[in-house]
């Protein structure tokens, strides 16, 4: 285990290149135990600047990246079902470093800005019940770490420890890891080391970081300082996509604007937002379960609500100036 002081020189890159290399090795998800985990943590939130002050009562959805795996932004489009439900939702997000897609790269395609002052941040939220969350606007010592990472490539504890910075620490979650020893560290850590009320932990065994259209789903159920296991089995039966090409945030917003107009509903992506977004709803008892939670979200694709929530964000978020052009809805 690195020590405080190694931690320290690691995240605020005070140490040369080459050593930065040598510790993000060592940091590989098969050698971090929870102890390990939680001091990274612990340190990573030591450096967040600014506070945000909103409620904790909301649900973050998002996955840890590292998949390798064909990427549609599947976590933030089942974001604006779940407001479009009525369920209050705080994502916490970034650019993409594994795939060609992250969170911010599919909004920034919709003209939403990247960091945006607090106090706006918090009357979009009181407004529309949903707010994304820029990590580098939060944890400043993100910025230049980020590029190094991706300059260097190395699959670290890094990109299993963005969900866990959220700075709101929210009560609920819907968590896609994709390293099958880090599902369990990070469901353990948030039995032990986090305000988490509720949560799913969610892993393909295809290593996709949500819940999969091939084969079996491997879900930790967090519920206050326990945990246990259980199988989410594949029921999807459409074509698959090229597994070998990897969407461009262009390519992603096309499939969300579809999407939000409620076409391709034979489509694996649209299967996929309604499988996660159905877990996110079970998590938050909005539905009785997950099965429940999957037919509520296509109601509200197909009714229109899902796009209506996407215009009155993007309105508020923009203070009513006019990105049509952005939008494509």
């Amino acid at each position: 285990m690195l020590s405080p002081n190694e931690i320290h020189d690691l995240i605020h890159l005070r140490m040369p290149e080459g050593e930065v290399r040598e510790v993000l090795g060592y940091l590989s998800p098969e050698r971090v135990d929870e102890a390990t985990l939680k001091a990274l943590v612990t340190a990573m939130q030591a450096t967040e600047r600014p506070h945000l002050s909103l409620p904790a009562h909301v649900i973050d959805c998002c996955g840890t990246g590292g998949s390798g795996q064909h990427h549609f932004n599947v976590s933030t489009t089942v974001a604006f079902v779940l407001a479009a439900g009525g369920v209050p939702v705080a994502k916490f997000g970034n650019r993409a470093v594994t795939s060609r897609s992250g969170s911010f790269d599919l909004l920034g395609q919709l003209g939403i800005p990247t960091e945006t002052p607090l106090g706006t941040l918090e009357r979009v939220f009181e407004k529309t019940g949903l707010v994304f969350l820029f990590a580098p606007q939060f944890y400043p010592v993100l910025k230049p770490f980020h590029a190094v990472r991706r300059a260097i490539g190395t699959t670290s504890v890094f990109n299993f420890l963005g969900p866990l910075l959220h700075p709101l620490e929210p009560h609920y979650r819907l968590l896609g890891v994709s390293h099958q020893k880090m599902q369990r560290t990070i469901a353990s850590y948030l039995t032990r080391h986090s305000r988490t009320k509720r949560a799913m932990v969610v892993r393909g065994e295809d290593g996709m970081d949500e819940i999969t259209y091939r084969g079996k789903t491997i879900v930790y159920e967090v519920e206050g300082v326990r945990y246990q296991t259980c199988h989410v089995r594949n029921r999807f039966r459409g074509k698959l996509p090229e597994v070998s090409h990897q969407p461009t945030a262009e390519e992603n917003l096309y499939i969300f604007q579809r999407m939000i107009q409620g076409k391709g509903q034979r489509s694996v992506y649209f299967w996929q937002v309604c499988q996660n977004a159905g877990a996110a709803f079970a998590v938050t008892e909005k539905t009785g379960s997950l099965q429940e939670g999957a037919a509520f979200a296509r109601e509200l694709l197909v009714s229109g609500k899902v796009r209506e929530t996407v215009e009155s964000y993007l309105k508020e978020v923009t203070n009513g100036r006019e990105i049509a052009h952005k939008r494509g809805l």
